[in-house]
């Protein structure tokens, strides 16, 4: 079987390898809500106090919450509770 290129000259083949390069695979990176650090980690499960950078800031996070600090604006009216759920009903 004869071929109609040269070896080497087939359109495709000066783009082959950027074809088959596969990209880099970014890191998770993720900021700490409490300290505001930036962590970047080879996988996700790298990080077990995820969004928080370290068991201290998660129990900080949590001891703001039990001491008030952080409350719900307002409270949830159930009228507003039946339409969340009719809204979630609905295809």
């Amino acid at each position: 079987m004869t071929s109609f290129f040269k070896p080497g000259t087939f359109p495709c083949c000066r783009t082959w390898p950027s074809i088959i390069q596969a990209p880099e695979p970014t890191m998770p990176t993720f900021e700490c809500p409490t300290c505001d650090k930036t962590h970047t980690v080879a996988k996700r499960e790298d990080a077990p106090h995820r969004p928080f950078c370290c068991k201290r800031c998660k129990m900080i996070d949590l001891g703001k919450w039990l001491d008030g600090s952080y409350v719900v604006s307002e409270p949830i009216d159930p009228e507003t509770l039946e339409n969340l759920d009719e809204q979630a009903d609905t295809p």
